[in-house]
């Protein structure tokens, strides 16, 4: 995790309420990166101590679930005068209007870190949302927290915020559960498991497997919160009539080829009238595409717990002694409190390897190996 040298938290204290997971527990840590005295709150916290805690506080953090917040915020509402308050909540809908209201007695910013806390946070987007004219100091707060987690800094109107996850949320989240609810019922019926089909499927399916398990990983409550909110609003109720009319649409055209194809066509040049996207898409998918294959082939996991530079040059080399060529590699970062690991998923080509010796090779340098495919 990455800190500046100074940054508008330095020396000041950050209350973070939810501090003692997800989301909170990152917060919590870039907090202390920043120079600040961080104090947590959680859920086996006394009113009496949280809200000294509040008291003490220059920044209070809502990093608590969206439905407990409501309750936080009306509890603690009159502690909030003259602080700067932050969330990072996914659904603002339960207290947006909570948020309006305190920003005329506090600097307020929400924000919404568009990735799963589990995830690193190098390269992701965080929506970074100002309300209110007195918004600097929670916003200069908010961007401290976040580029120390080297994440990409959006600002965003937060009055478009509803409006915004129903499309880059909602959306994906109706089609990916309804995914997984289709799949479940068209495998049990057919007494199939998702393993064997996985195992004959074309590389295609593997791309929509992984958008499946992406969501399917997530606790159901956070699909849940995504769908019931979108509901609420104009727009999504017309995302799912929208959904709901397309595939109308399909099964009445049903075995009309020409049809199918005239749908199909339309459907790609609305997104895309340029064909700048399928163009990009095409290098992309065909390099994720590829990096599965390879890795389902015949590959390896190392874990290092110091990521430093010329890392992969000396285990590059050390497969080179051992007459081995990479050809698909992924590295994912092991954050520390102190420093960080890191995680590589490393593809093969040569089947016949010393693998005992490789492993004892890693081991000596301090590195966990793990064999996962081992080819055909």
């Amino acid at each position: 995790m990455h800190m500046p040298e100074t940054s508008s938290l330095d020396g000041k204290m950050l209350t973070v309420i939810g501090g003692g997971r997800g989301w909170g527990a990152k917060i919590v840590q870039a907090g202390k990166q920043a120079a600040a005295e961080v104090s947590i709150i959680e859920q086996d916290t006394d009113n009496s101590t949280r809200n000294d805690r509040i008291r003490h506080a220059d920044s209070v953090f809502f990093a608590a679930p969206d439905t407990e917040i409501p309750n936080i915020l009306r509890d603690t509402r009159k502690l909030l005068g003259g602080k700067r308050v932050l969330d990072c909540a996914s659904n603002k809908g339960p207290f947006e209007k909570m948020l309006l209201e305190i920003s005329e007695e506090a600097s307020t910013c929400s924000t919404h870190p568009l990735v799963r806390p589990e995830t690193p946070t190098r390269g992701q987007n965080v929506l970074i949302m100002p309300i209110g004219a007195g918004a600097q100091r929670a916003t200069e707060d908010a961007e401290a927290i976040y580029r120390g987690m080297e994440m990409q800094l959006r600002r965003f109107d937060f009055k478009r915020h509803g409006d915004f996850m129903a499309v880059v949320q909602f959306l994906p989240h109706l089609i990916q559960r309804t995914l997984i609810a289709a799949l479940g019922k068209v495998l049990g019926e057919q007494g199939l498991s998702l393993d064997q089909i996985a195992d004959i499927a074309p590389a295609n399916f593997g791309m929509t497997e992984m958008g499946m398990g992406r969501v399917a990983i997530q606790r159901p409550d956070v699909s849940a919160g995504i769908m019931a909110e979108a509901f609420k609003s104009e727009l999504g109720r017309r995302i799912h009539a929208i959904v709901s009319e397309t595939l109308e649409q399909i099964a009445r055209i049903g075995t009309d080829r020409a049809a199918l194809i005239e749908f199909a066509t339309t459907g790609v040049h609305r997104l895309d009238q340029s064909g700048e996207w399928r163009k990009a898409m095409n290098p992309l998918t065909d390099t994720a595409i590829e990096a599965r294959g390879n890795f389902n082939l015949r590959s390896f996991v190392l874990i290092v717990e110091e990521d430093k530079p010329g890392l992969l040059a000396q285990i590059a080399s050390l497969l080179a002694s051992f007459g081995l060529n990479m050809n698909a590699i992924h590295s994912h970062s092991l954050e520390r409190e102190q420093g960080r690991g890191v995680r590589f998923h490393i593809g093969v080509d040569q089947k016949d390897a010393d693998w005992e010796a490789l492993a004892r090779a890693c081991a000596d340098r301090g590195w966990q190996f793990t064999r996962t495919n081992q080819g055909h």
